[in-house]
């Protein structure tokens, strides 16, 4: 059997909102997806890798708009996970533009953060944006979307 999340992470990687904000939006994720596995918030030490899991399908550089090799960007997420994703400006094989790999766009999105509020098995396919708006709101700063699916 498979598993779906909706997680949300801040646009800012290192961003961690107050506690009381924490509570709040997990609570509205509650009532949004009340049949859900799990709600929870979550903060690492670290920035950590957000990924989509089977739902990833390419990678693309935001400066040219060309495909990345997915094995560059798996060398790449090695290399930074080693280092704690730092996140720093890196070379881009396809017009050697200098972008942090958390710059580059992804089919499906994932993302890099140290903060995730998120829904297991929420039995809903989007979140919808006005509800976005409304969990940006609450935490106090702009969100990013993760659909994973494991």
């Amino acid at each position: 059997m498979s598993d779906n999340w909706i997680i949300l992470v801040p646009d800012e990687p290192s961003w961690v909102p107050e506690v009381w904000r924490q509570q709040q939006a997990v609570a509205l994720f509650q009532a949004l997806a009340p049949d859900a596995d799990e709600v929870k918030a979550s903060t690492a030490d670290a920035i950590q890798l957000i990924d989509c899991g089977a739902n990833f399908e390419a990678v693309f550089c935001q400066e040219c708009g060309k495909e990345l090799d997915v094995e560059w960007w798996g060398a790449q997420l090695d290399r930074e996970s080693e280092a704690g994703f730092l996140l720093q400006p890196i070379l881009l094989p396809c017009c050697q533009a200098k972008v942090p790999l958390n710059r580059l766009r992804c089919e499906f999105a994932q993302g890099f953060a140290r903060f995730t509020l998120e829904a297991m098995n929420p039995n809903m396919d989007r979140l919808p944006d006005d509800k976005r708006a409304e969990f940006e709101r609450i935490l106090g700063c702009k969100l990013n979307v993760i659909y994973q699916h494991i």
